[in-house]
């Protein structure tokens, strides 16, 4: 089984919608779309350091643009 799995679609954390992920480097459409998301790589998240948190257009945004 693989270490790293990386879902074929973002997830919205307040209201459940989706959209699929594209491909690496591909993610300027969804950005400007108003899609908005605070990836693993930033500042750990204190109890879940690993998570991509993400946000849709219809809902407050996770990060500040």
């Amino acid at each position: 089984m693989p270490t790293y799995h990386q879902d074929p679609v973002l997830t919205c954390d307040a209201c459940g919608k989706t959209t699929r992920r594209p491909a690496p480097c591909a993610y300027e459409p969804l950005w400007k779309a108003g899609w908005r998301w605070r990836g693993a790589d930033a500042l750990p998240l204190r109890f879940v350091p690993n998570h991509f948190l993400v946000s849709c257009p219809d809902c407050e945004p996770v990060i500040d643009a």
